[in-house]
């Protein structure tokens, strides 16, 4: 009886099985980390307390008899900062501003935050945005991250002379590192952002 030699076989198998392991591997691999990567960037979008404080905002916009030229300012260069409580029109909406950043916790020491009317038309903002025309300040990155992930609208959408609120916070945050048997904590600010549609 003739003995059949099976070597060859079980070395050509194991060697299909591996390179098919590997290949799984590296599909998993270029679809997990941009996945987590993307998560740890806007882990700092749109969270409960910047949400609240957009809001919160909001209300005060909508108050303010200036807010109609304010929207034909932004009709025409896609933007307004009122991130200065002496953009509002009376003593009384200036005050209420003051208290509500201070309630909110917004542009305390040498942290600046931003309030920002914008045009729902977010493609041609960001046109801007990208050529420099706007925000071409090097220290605005954060600002630039956040007009990028913005939901497009374009003007077959309904809603379209809506406005965007976009509200940033910053926050000092402790972050502890264990260097031998001590943790040093070392302060970080991080930069929070949410935005609400805005239509009257």
């Amino acid at each position: 009886m003739k003995k059949v030699n099976s070597k060859g076989f079980i070395l050509a198998e194991t060697l299909v099985v591996t390179v098919f392991v590997m290949i799984m591997f590296i599909f998993m691999y270029r679809n997990a980390v941009p996945l987590t990567a993307e998560y740890k960037r806007r882990e700092n979008y749109d969270d409960v307390e910047t949400v609240y404080a957009a809001n919160e905002i909001k209300k005060l916009v909508m108050m303010d008899p200036a807010f109609s030229s304010w929207a034909n300012e932004v009709k025409t260069n896609y933007y307004k900062d009122i991130s200065n409580c002496s953009n509002y029109s009376t003593d009384d909406l200036r005050i209420l501003c003051g208290v509500l950043k201070q309630k909110l916790g917004m542009d305390t020491g040498d942290k600046k935050d931003y309030i920002l009317l914008i045009t729902n038309d977010i493609n041609r903002f960001r046109l801007r945005v990208k050529k420099g025309e706007i925000f071409n300040t090097s220290g605005l990155r954060a600002v630039k991250d956040y007009i990028s992930y913005l939901p497009s609208i374009t003007s077959g959408t309904a809603g379209y002379e809506q406005y965007y609120l976009v509200v940033s916070r910053s926050e000092i945050l402790d972050i502890g590192k264990q260097k031998g048997e001590e943790i040093v904590y070392t302060k970080k600010q991080i930069q929070k952002f949410a935005y609400l549609e805005v239509n009257r």
